[in-house]
């Protein structure tokens, strides 16, 4: 009965709204954004109570009210903001009951002023570098930027101060309030400058016994470039001192310590196929920022170097050493030697592409505690065969453990061949992707096969989509007292469009079979209405908010110039292919609605990376850049690659005009995704566009980044927003 009164109440809402809209004066100057989803799930399971997916069964339901504003009062002046209201009785979204505000921003920018300045209240989103802060924050924002350096240099100078809080519920900025400042110079001469100020108060916890905690870490970072000839050279550094109180691994508290922070790059272009990058990274014993995603106690020596060849090949070579412990008299240090090549293999056929990364690495302490050696290889190829898309993958790994007596070589094989065909049924446009993967594992009782087979669907026809996954594993175990075990994972979502209106049914099914132990069914089943209202400010609609402040010029260096190319959506297809031909990138492979590219584009990123064009049969759509995660089961590995794959976006497109986050990873990040218990989204309004980077859900259960440049999304209470055609 409390959700038919929900929905009644934000039907009462939101009609008024939308009839209201229809006059002509009705705020005529202003552009609004509403969508409200209403959304209710159930839970079950059947057999053994152990291996049940859902803590939670039963029926869960919340909503979801996102409203958004703004007013444009010149070509440098703009009001906007946003909403975002929850009304929570879910076990899985929220961890607070009835309605939760979660995110709340008001942003004012006026170019045109005598000092040029970007004021913002509620959700603000503070990033100065890896080093120090990265983080969404509610509070305060202003920047100004003061013309009082030498001619062509810009400064901005920066103060924020908010909380480190998922929403507005029991909102207390003494719990984990951040405080800081930044003063920016942008010089033609001289180069990138900034100095940071943070400080971060987090109060009494007498949960977990632990005292007021105060820290203020200050900082220089710098970049600079310089060309010799046809020699392009990049330097960044940073130093940051760090003092102040944190919570150690043994869940103690350290007052009063204190460390430096030291981090150098150098990036160049030789005028040849041959570029290099060469990187020091230094962390002290105590260097424990709270806003930063780096180990303490910690030292890093890498040596990159790619060539790239005149079809579009890409050889990259890596050497790196990393040491943690530095200082704790028993460091462990780990050597990793690697080698990658993307791009086409047109030498073997002209329409094979190659993605392979191969490397060693060695883990050793002083007292031999930690000993082992590494060796894998992931290699991923693409050719199309006929009308369809096929993709061969192959990952090997090899680990030796010296410091346990008895432990033997730990060997692990998988292959996996799977390809997708396009197809046309009644008046439904489609793709079909069935896969086989085959793995076998060997060494320290883990012996055993693993037989699995999967089939992916896409269909839509006008307002329908139709979303398909279905995954069988066949699990032989050889070792003693292992378990055989048959699983199957179902999972389905539909959607239906029409106008501002949509209907979605999602289902998650699994059955999982293990011998001598009973089974277990569990389902998911969720139904969810949308409805988006959008009134443009005028007669037109809405292109997109122009930044007030104009862009960093980019000139000819080491770093690209663009991150996702510009200019491409609504052009020929052909044309667009030749113009990534042009900049080195070739090779694509043709899918339904995606031409897949074996491309890296963020270089300092050593994760696996592949670059595609959204298309139809002529023109080009958007384009998306996937970026894959290395270990999904370990989340501090997770937060951490998340936070470099961020901070390398947010180098190229710089701050975003909105960010959505939500919760913490934790080891159920599936589940998490899946519920709405955790978001991380981010969104870059440009004139043709929106850019997005994120971690959407899919059906095949993949976790990975995505930053795609579309016209259009879905809401962010829709995480199904990824690419799925592209594996």
């Amino acid at each position: 009965m409390k959700r038919i009164f929900m929905l009644i109440v934000l039907t009462g809402i939101m009609l008024p709204v939308s009839l209201l809209a229809q006059e002509p004066g009705f705020l005529q100057d202003w552009s609004i954004v509403i969508d409200n989803t209403a959304r209710y799930e159930h839970y079950d399971y059947w057999g053994n109570p152990y291996g049940n997916p859902y803590p939670e069964t039963g029926g869960q339901f919340y909503n979801e009210l996102a409203a958004g504003f703004s007013r444009r009062y010149s070509p440098y002046e703009i009001l906007q903001g946003r909403a975002d209201l929850l009304y929570n009785d879910s076990d899985y979204r929220s961890g607070y009951n009835a309605f939760v505000l979660e995110r709340f921003n008001l942003t004012w920018e006026k170019g045109d002023a005598a000092v040029p300045f970007r004021h913002q209240l509620g959700d603000t989103f503070s990033f100065m570098s890896l080093r120090t802060i990265q983080r969404s924050l509610k509070g305060i924002q202003l920047e100004f930027q003061p013309a009082f350096s030498t001619a062509g240099s810009r400064n901005s100078v920066l103060f924020f101060s908010g909380a480190g809080v998922d929403d507005y519920k029991d909102y207390t900025p003494k719990d984990n309030l951040f405080s800081g400042a930044s003063w920016l110079m942008e010089s033609p001469r001289w180069g990138n400058y900034a100095v940071n100020f943070i400080h971060n108060h987090r109060a009494r916890d007498g949960r977990a016994d632990y005292a007021t905690r105060n820290q203020m870490t200050t900082g220089l970072t710098g970049e600079k470039k310089w060309t010799f000839g046809k020699q392009k050279i990049a330097l960044e550094g940073e130093i940051n001192y760090f003092s102040g109180d944190y919570v150690t691994m043994t869940d103690t508290v350290k007052e009063n310590a204190s460390s430096q922070g030291y981090f150098g790059q150098l990036r160049g272009e030789t005028g040849t196929p041959f570029t290099y990058r060469l990187r020091y990274e230094n962390y002290g014993r105590d260097y424990k920022p709270n806003g930063a995603l780096v180990n303490q106690d910690y030292e890093a020596y890498e040596a990159h170097g790619g060539w790239r060849f005149a079809g579009g090949l890409n050889l990259r070579g890596r050497l790196q050493r990393f040491t943690d412990g530095v200082s704790s008299g028993n460091p462990a240090d780990t050597d990793v030697a690697g080698l990658a090549l993307n791009g086409p293999l047109a030498f073997i056929h002209p329409a094979l592409t190659a993605n392979l990364d191969a490397f060693c690495q060695t883990t050793e302490n002083r007292d031999n505690t930690i000993d082992t050696d590494i060796q894998a290889l992931n290699l991923s190829l693409g050719l199309p065969v006929r009308s369809w898309a096929t993709r061969l993958g192959i990952i090997g790994r090899r680990l030796e453990n010296y410091a346990v007596a008895d432990s033997r070589s730990q060997y692990t094989l998988e292959t996996n061949l799977s390809g997708t065909h396009a197809f046309a049924l009644a008046s439904f446009r489609g793709s079909i992707t069935p896969g086989l993967i085959f793995q076998h594992l060997q060494g320290n009782r883990t012996d055993g096969d693993v037989y699995g087979g999967s089939l992916g669907l896409q269909l839509a026809r006008d307002h329908h989509y139709l979303g398909f996954n279905y995954n069988l594993m066949l699990k032989n175990a050889y070792a003693d007292g292992a378990r055989d075990d048959l699983t199957h994972a179902l999972a389905a979502n539909y959607r239906f469009t029409f106008g501002a209106h949509t209907l979605g049914l999602e289902v998650n099914y699994t059955d999982r079979d293990p011998t001598d132990v009973d089974a277990t069914e569990a389902y998911r089943l969720a139904a969810f209405y949308t409805f988006h209202f959008e009134k443009p400010a005028g007669k037109a609609l809405a292109t997109a908010f122009r930044p007030a402040f104009a862009p960093a010029d980019k000139d000819s260096g080491p770093e690209q110039a663009a991150l996702l190319p510009a200019d491409i959506i609504g052009r020929k297809r052909s044309t667009v292919m030749k113009q990534l031909a042009g900049q080195g990138i070739t090779g694509g492979i043709m899918q339904p609605e995606v031409v897949v590219y074996a491309s890296r584009l963020l270089d300092e990123i050593d994760e696996r990376q592949r670059f595609g064009l959204l298309t139809d049969d002529t023109r080009v759509n958007g384009a998306v850049l996937v970026v894959d995660f290395d270990d999904v089961g370990n989340q501090q590995t997770v937060a951490q690659t998340f936070g470099r794959v961020y901070a390398a976006v947010l180098k190229r497109l710089g701050q975003p005009t909105s960010t959505y986050d939500q919760g913490e990873f934790s080891p159920d990040l599936v589940k998490d995704l899946n519920s709405g218990k955790l978001v991380r989204l981010a969104e870059w309004k440009t004139p043709d566009g929106i850019i997005r980077f994120g971690i959407p859900l899919r059906l095949d259960q993949q976790i990975r980044m995505e930053l795609q440049y579309q016209k259009h999304f879905p809401p962010i209470s829709d995480p199904y927003w990824s690419i799925e055609n592209l594996y």
